[in-house]
C-alpha cells in the first residue's frame, strides 16, 4: 500500500445485507479527507478509504472493504494477509449483520462483542446490548469467522457490531435491507466514538441503500465454518 494504515481501522464486507460495505461507502469522518487505494490480495480486491487529517496528512481512521465475496476456499489466506496489514492496530472494529435466531425483542438491538479490548464500550443499554455468553450463536458466514479467528490468534484489539440481518437483493427494494442500513448507520457512530476513533463521524444512509454496484452476488458465497459467537 502507498500509505500505512491508521491506528484506528473500520472493517466491512459482504454480510448477509450488505450493510457494513455499503455505509463505509458513504462515511465522513471529523475534518477528513478521503484517498483511496485499491490493493489486491490474492487476486481478490480491498478497497482501502485513508481519511487524512490536512494538519498532519497521516491517516487519522482508515477503512478496509472487501467489496467481493470471497470463496471459501480463499477465506484463509485471504483474511491472513488482511491481518498481517492490521499488524499494529490499536482499534479495529468490525461491522456486520447475521442471519440469527433472535427474538423479536432482541431483533430490535444492536449487539457487539470485544475480543482484547483495550477501551471498554461504554454504550446506552436501550439501544445496545453485549452479544449473550450463553446465545449459543453461531456465525454462519466464512468470512467472517475466519477474520475474526486470525484477530483473536494475532491478539489484535477487537470489536465486533452485529445486527439482524436479511438477505441483500439487487432486484427488490424491499428485502428488509434499508432498515437494516438505518439501524447500523445510527449505531455505528455511537460506537466508532465510544472507541474514541473518532469524534465527528456521519452516514449517508440515503447514498449507502442506492448503492448497488457489485452488490448483486455479495451474498452468494458458500459459507461451511460456524464458530459460536462469544463475549
Amino acid at each position: 500500500m502507498a500509505t500505512p494504515l491508521a491506528d484506528a481501522v473500520i472493517v466491512g464486507y459482504c454480510d448477509l445485507s450488505a450493510a457494513g460495505l455499503r455505509l463505509l461507502h458513504h462515511v465522513s469522518i471529523d475534518d477528513t479527507h478521503v484517498v483511496e487505494e485499491t490493493v489486491y490480495v490474492h487476486g481478490l480486491p480491498l478497497l482501502v478509504r485513508n481519511f487524512v487529517h490536512p494538519d498532519t496528512k497521516r491517516p487519522h481512521v482508515s477503512i478496509l472493504v472487501v467489496p467481493e465475496p470471497v470463496a471459501t476456499d480463499d477465506c484463509t489466506l485471504f483474511c491472513a494477509e488482511i491481518v498481517d496489514l492490521l499488524q499494529g492496530s490499536k482499534q479495529v472494529l468490525v461491522l456486520s449483520s447475521l442471519n440469527l435466531p433472535m427474538s423479536s425483542d432482541q431483533e430490535k438491538c444492536v449487539y457487539w462483542s470485544q475480543v482484547h479490548a483495550t477501551t471498554p464500550l461504554n454504550l446506552p443499554d436501550l439501544d445496545f446490548e453485549p452479544i449473550p455468553e450463553n446465545s449459543r450463536w453461531t456465525i454462519k458466514d466464512q468470512f467472517l469467522s475466519t477474520l475474526l479467528h486470525f484477530l483473536h490468534v494475532e491478539y489484535l484489539p477487537v470489536t465486533l457490531v452485529v445486527v439482524r440481518g436479511y438477505k441483500f437483493s439487487s432486484s427488490r427494494n424491499d428485502d428488509g435491507t434499508a432498515e437494516i442500513l438505518v439501524k447500523l448507520g445510527h449505531a455505528a457512530p455511537l460506537v466508532i466514538q465510544a472507541l474514541n476513533m473518532a469524534s465527528k463521524v456521519a452516514f449517508d444512509l440515503h447514498a449507502a441503500a442506492a448503492t448497488t454496484n457489485h452488490l448483486s452476488t455479495a451474498t452468494s458465497a458458500p459459507f461451511s465454518n460456524l464458530s459460536l459467537l462469544y463475549n
